[in-house]
């Protein structure tokens, strides 16, 4: 039995190993130019780098097509590494009806974990058909699978096309669609960058054609099935400068049926028609969530800091805090301008804000401009949601028109629509035309920073208070860094001085910041717990507080009164002069006291008395000697005369009673007793004898 159980454990163990050697033979290790150019004639393999990879000048010269891969369908494992110097320089392409160039013509695969960079494709198209689409992504033309964690540094692209097609106007389109990564996504993109610069230009022979050259800083267009395919663009990020004859977006040109989440966008759009700092156009049916956009947007029609156009679309949890400008100078123009969206069809914007300034001139003289800090105009063309509510301007708006000029905080014209609990700060446009109903409040710098005023914001999971407003959660990303610890520059009785250090905030409990370096009104004498952290911008979160270092501020100096005066002095006790509030105190180890008499001292001793009072120290001390005893000295004054002798003479004759220091110096025997003996005894000292 055990030899049994012996060999069966050998055979797991066995397919185990052999289980791990197929997964490794599955992929094929490249680290060079070759290996890359070898991909091509295995297409469905799988691949993974172990070194960074060079493509040299001599390596491409023999590649004419647009692409170097032309269609991919494995894995593609970057492992972290770099591919550099990829360069496609071809001006006399001859276009067919679809056209698909970058590294990989088409990707059926998954393309992962790898850098790409100095990478340049410069292409122009000829061809003569009517209906011409063409995608060119620096990565890949056009994607059928998932591309995930890649990133394209100091990228350029430029790609045009045109087309001698003489067809009539509704048939003759001329489509070019450029990416930073890819130019047609009918898969997913997910945690991909770019950076660099994108061109898209699209002419033809027949004026009147439809020519919509489109860039993009991570797709160009997404879904051209324009049907539902659960295409996904995720977490990506790009700062590209995007230029464009029709239609530009940050993160994506032209979308259908798509959801575009987590991106963000640091470059600047330019395009004429379409313009929009995540989006460029949205044809029908996509979700744009937690995006957010710092980039410079222009445009001389369509124009928004999210998206510029949408149709049966939601914008959730959105923000804009780049610059809006429109400039159109025909002597017919339209306009739509928003801080989040140009020109929203049958669809919702919640949860978003703007804090970009939006800026529009139509010099023409039939110009019409429809500008909104939230949206430029808003309508219904279908029963389906439609809606602007929980929303916030701070950016300013500018707009000169000819001839008409509709222009809001929130919305330039609403139609058939609503704008619900909506806030803008004063100062900015208040007006908006239309049927559309408008809630919306003004406020001023101190409402803008409290939180009960903006009814229906869900702070608890949606928004944050920030120092100049609300932010959206999910607009800020976690910030990794922690600063070293605090270091203190000085520290007095009831305040502290923390070295400054750019972008932190500062603490002396961990829990209450504050952005000035120096804390004050704190309490002598007493220790603080100093941390610092990086303060929350407009990107990331606050990150985690420093170590602390421990300081305790210095002690109050607290005054010191003179020594006790003495007021009286016996044999037996000491008076000294009574000071309201003061306190008494005889010894260094003696109990304070309010009174300034002490009593049943011993006769011919000295003593050291203190004195204090609350907001002071404890005084020097004064030395205080009680009187010595001199026998029959009764009345104090230093000598025995004849007032003495009466005293004793009456007090045994019983018409006085002599006590405390008296009785003391009458007792001339110390016997403890005064009689006729001790009266004797002082007229003797008087009589000197």
């Amino acid at each position: 039995m055990k030899r049994i159980l012996s060999v069966l454990l050998i055979c797991i163990i066995s397919v185990s190993f052999l289980s791990m050697y197929t997964y490794a033979e599955n992929y094929v290790e490249i680290s060079t130019a070759a290996d890359i150019l070898a991909i091509i004639e295995n297409p469905n393999g799988n691949y993974r780098l172990t070194s960074d990879i060079i493509l040299s000048t001599e390596e491409l010269s023999s590649i004419k097509t647009p692409y170097l891969i032309p269609e991919f369908f494995g894995i593609f494992d970057g492992n972290g590494h770099t591919i550099s110097g990829f360069k496609n320089i071809n001006n006399n392409l001859i276009g067919s009806l679809q056209n698909a160039g970058g590294f990989f013509g088409i990707n059926n695969g998954n393309i992962i974990n790898t850098i790409f960079s100095n990478f340049n494709i410069n292409q122009s198209y000829f061809d003569d058909f009517d209906d011409v689409q063409t995608y060119v992504g620096l990565l890949v033309g056009i994607n059928n699978g998932k591309l995930s964690d890649c990133s394209v540094i100091n990228g350029k692209i430029s790609v045009s096309n045109h087309t001698t097609s003489k067809a009539p106007y509704s048939v003759v389109t001329n489509g070019v669609y450029v990416g930073g990564i890819c130019g047609l996504n009918n898969g997913v993109v997910k945690n991909c960058s770019s950076s660099g610069t994108a061109f898209a230009e699209a002419t033809a022979t027949y004026n009147d054609a439809l020519n919509n050259s489109v860039a993009s800083g991570i797709v160009g267009l997404d879904n051209n099935m324009k049907k539902q395919m659960n295409t996904k663009i995720e977490d990506c990020s790009s700062k590209m400068d995007l230029i464009s004859g029709y239609c530009a977006g940050g993160i994506v040109g032209e979308t259908n049926y798509t959801i575009v989440s987590g991106c963000s966008f640091e470059g600047t759009v330019s395009a004429i028609n379409y313009a929009g700092g995540i989006v460029g156009r949205v044809s029908y049916n996509t979700s744009i969530l937690t995006c957010v956009n710092f980039g410079n947007i222009y445009s001389a029609e369509k124009c928004g800091g999210i998206v510029s156009e949408m149709a049966n679309s939601i914008v959730k949890q959105c923000a804009n805090f780049g610059s809006i400008k429109n400039f159109n100078e025909k002597a017919v123009a339209k306009i739509y301008t928003g801080g989040i969206c140009g020109y929203s069809f049958t669809s919702v914007i919640e949860n978003c804000f703007n804090v970009g300034q939006i800026s529009v001139n139509a010099p023409g003289v039939t110009s019409y401009i429809y500008v909104g800090g939230i949206c430029g105009r808003q309508t219904k063309t279908n029963e389906s949601e439609n809606y602007i509510r929980y929303c916030y301007n701070a950016g300013s708006v500018s707009a000169v028109s000819t001839k008409l000029n509709e222009t809001g905080s929130i919305v330039g014209r609403i139609t058939d629509s609503t704008a619900e609990n909506c806030y803008y700060l004063s100062g900015t446009w208040q007006t908006a035309s239309g049927n559309g109903i408008i809630s919306s409040t003004v406020l001023n710098s101190e409402d803008k920073t409290n939180s009960k005023v903006f009814i229906g914001f869900d702070f608890n999971q949606i928004w944050i208070m920030g120092k100049e407003g609300p932010v959206l959660r999910g607009c800020l990303k976690i910030c990794n860094s922690v600063p070293s610890l605090p270091e203190i520059v000085s520290v007095a009785k009831t305040s502290l001085t923390v070295l400054s250090i750019p972008g932190c905030e500062y603490s002396v409990n961990g829990t209450d910041w504050q952005q000035s370096n120096i804390f004050e009104k704190l309490t002598p004498d007493t220790q603080y717990m100093v941390y610092t952290r990086y303060a929350q911008t407009e990107k990331f979160f606050p990150s985690q507080k420093s170590e602390p270092i421990l300081v305790r501020t210095l002690k109050e100096e607290i005054k010191k009164l003179d020594k006790p005066v003495l007021q009286n002095r016996t044999q037996t006790s000491i008076t000294l002069v009574y000071v309201e509030g003061y306190e008494y105190r005889i010894g260094e180890n003696g109990t304070w006291q309010k009174i300034s008499v002490f009593q049943n001292l011993i006769p011919d001793t000295e003593y050291l008395f203190y004195v204090r009072s609350l907001d002071s120290d404890v005084s020097d001390p004064l030395l205080v000697k009680t009187l010595k005893t001199i026998a029959g000295d009764i009345n104090k004054s230093g000598k025995v005369d004849l007032f003495d002798a009466m005293k004793v003479f009456l007090h045994v004759a019983g018409k006085i009673v002599l006590e405390d220091d008296a009785f003391i110096s009458a007792d001339i025997d110390k016997n403890g007793n005064i009689k006729i003996d001790d009266a004797m005894k002082i007229f003797n000292i008087l009589a000197g004898k």
